[in-house]
This record gives structure tokens, C-alpha cells and sequence, in this order.
């Protein structure tokens, strides 16, 4: 799947639009036999490598997304999940 599969209605994004100044999205993944657990990740933008990656926040893995990996984005409606006094 490319961008140019993402539904506008459904309110995600392709992913070229996405925020790469560390605000938190949700990113949707492509779909296949490896994201069988999840589907959606909370993510930001991390670029402490040479090549920026999506980090997902969902669990406590840490997993790094590439933009090839996800269908599109959608802002993080006001973030309750996080603890007041947390690091942004």
C-alpha cells in the first residue's frame, strides 16, 4: 500500500504529510501477517540516526516505523494516555 491508498473521509493522511517535529500521530499500518497484534501505533518522529524513523509509543517495544510500512496518519486527539509532568 502507498499513500494513495489511505481514505480521506476516514480522516487519515497520506503519510508525505505527516509532522516530522516530534508532535505525536497515530499512523496505521500497511496491512500483512506481521501487524496481526496492531494495527495502529502512537508514534513521533525520531531522527537521532541517519535515517529518521517513526517510533511507536503503543507498548513498551519501541518500535521503529518507516514511512513505506504505513497507510497514512491522523492527529492524536488531546493525549489523556499521558501523565501529567511527562517529557514531550
Amino acid at each position: 500500500m502507498t499513500d494513495g491508498d489511505y481514505v480521506p473521509s476516514s480522516g487519515w493522511q497520506p503519510m508525505a504529510t505527516a509532522p516530522r517535529d516530534r508532535t505525536w500521530i497515530i499512523v496505521k499500518l500497511t496491512p500483512g501477517s506481521l501487524n496481526r497484534k496492531r494495527h495502529e501505533h502512537i508514534v513521533r518522529w525520531d531522527d537521532s540516526s541517519s535515517r529518521g524513523v517513526w517510533r511507536s509509543y503503543a507498548d513498551s517495544s519501541g518500535l521503529l516505523l518507516r514511512d513505506e510500512r504505513c497507510v497514512g496518519w491522523r492527529p492524536l486527539d488531546d493525549a489523556p494516555w499521558m501523565t501529567p509532568g511527562a517529557s514531550s
